[in-house]
């Protein structure tokens, strides 16, 4: 697998991570205001959901940068192979 295709590949499931992230507090929302509660129950999950988007945004960093690595390793082969 390229490394273009795999950076794609990481850039599709943290776009759909992201976007059950924010549907999780939409949906606690909808069914809150369904039953009358308001808006206020959603406020208790907000570390929650802190934590959700930055777990998020750790994985996607972690796996670019093995990526990079991968990436500068193989350079750094080429080089060797070259000489």
């Amino acid at each position: 697998m390229t490394i273009s295709k795999r950076r794609r590949d990481i850039y599709r499931r943290a776009g759909i991570a992201y976007c059950a992230a924010c549907a999780l507090p939409l949906f606690i929302l909808l069914v809150s205001m369904a039953k009358g509660a308001g808006w206020r129950p959603m406020l208790i999950g907000i570390p929650a959901y802190v934590t959700f988007f930055f777990a998020i945004t750790y994985q996607v960093s972690k796996e670019l940068r093995a990526i990079n690595c991968e990436k500068s390793a193989a350079d750094i082969e080429d080089d060797k192979d070259k000489k």
